[in-house]
């Protein structure tokens, strides 16, 4: 099923069976409700431009609607109301295997790679997870949309860091300097905690060793260039404490390393982590370099930085 808030309409696949139908009509109209207290039109083109912004509010909008969706399945089968709050957690259904724990046989997205499959879920599953803490949790029973939804993933993962008296903002990283001569920007956007997380997954042995050094995260920015000797990428990153910018430093110089094979030469890349500090603040800075490169000091000027202070939390209504 699918809500489309420019058109104010609900649209359902023919092909869903008459026993999922119901089912499909509470997770969609709760999105047509959705949009009557925000225009949700707008405020998904308001985040389209900033990756993981959007993602936090697509979890929290698709993690109001399973829920809704969850407790209403719960309810026919008990014959009684169903209150998923009452429940110590569903931390459980964001494990190995989230395709598997949300009941869905999808051979094509099983397939796909991990940063696809997890972002796809990620605001269904994840969102249901974070709402069921929202609102077993100091805000109430109240809906975070519009002013008051996260944004970041890092709030979604964790929800006690959206608390009333907690708010973990996170830091805006930008680039100050333009590519030098001969060199263009193809694109540059941020990771956020989740896709941060999902990258070093991919490429370190234990996933508690991958979540653990993406935890510290407070903002990132990254560039991904074109020039004269090929692609350079460049990732900025500032983390909670000099604790939390040590085990990142170690972590992804092991990830990305071990994306090569254990030798990114021999690939023709140069990898360079540098952890330092930006007005105070723990930044650890990622090159993946062309290893030719003949004068990697045209490119250094790009990693100069400004970082924004985050706004002041919103207040628990």
């Amino acid at each position: 099923g699918y809500y489309d808030p420019a058109r104010d309409t609900l649209y359902v696949v023919e092909r869903v069976e008459e026993a999922q139908l119901e089912m499909v009509l509470v997770h969609e109209m709760v999105h047509a409700l959705q949009d009557q207290y925000v225009d949700l039109d707008s405020l998904m083109h308001a985040n389209l431009e900033a990756n993981d912004r959007s993602m936090a509010a697509q979890a929290a909008l698709e993690g109001h609607a399973t829920f809704a969706m969850l407790e209403w399945q719960l309810a026919q089968l008990m014959g009684d109301a169903a209150d998923l709050t009452a429940l110590p957690g569903l931390e459980g259904l964001l494990g190995d295997d989230p395709l598997a724990a949300a009941g869905i046989e999808m051979p094509v997205l099983s397939d796909a790679p991990a940063v696809i499959r997890e972002s796809l879920l990620f605001p269904y599953i994840g969102g249901l997870v974070f709402v069921q803490k929202h609102w077993s949790g100091p805000w109430g029973r109240v809906p975070p949309l519009g002013a008051e939804m996260p944004v970041s993933t890092e709030q979604v993962l964790h929800p006690e860091l959206f608390e009333p008296g907690r708010m973990d903002m996170p830091t805006d990283v930008r680039f100050v300097d333009d590519p030098p001569s001969g060199w263009t920007e193809v694109y540059a956007d941020g990771l956020g905690e989740l896709e941060t997380r999902i990258l070093l997954r991919e490429f370190l042995p234990s996933r508690d060793e991958a979540d653990g050094a993406a935890a510290g995260w407070d903002g990132d920015r990254f560039r991904l260039l074109d020039g004269p000797t090929g692609e350079a990428f460049l990732w900025a990153t500032v983390w909670d404490s000099d604790r939390d910018a040590l085990q990142f430093e170690t972590a992804v110089g092991r990830a990305l390393t071990e994306r090569y094979g254990g030798s990114p030469g021999a690939a023709g890349r140069e990898i360079r982590v540098l952890r330092g500090a930006v007005a105070r603040r723990p930044v650890v800075t990622v090159w993946d370099l062309p290893a030719e490169l003949p004068a990697p000091a045209d490119l250094e000027t790009l990693a100069r930085l400004e970082l924004e202070e985050p706004p002041p939390p919103p207040t628990a209504r």
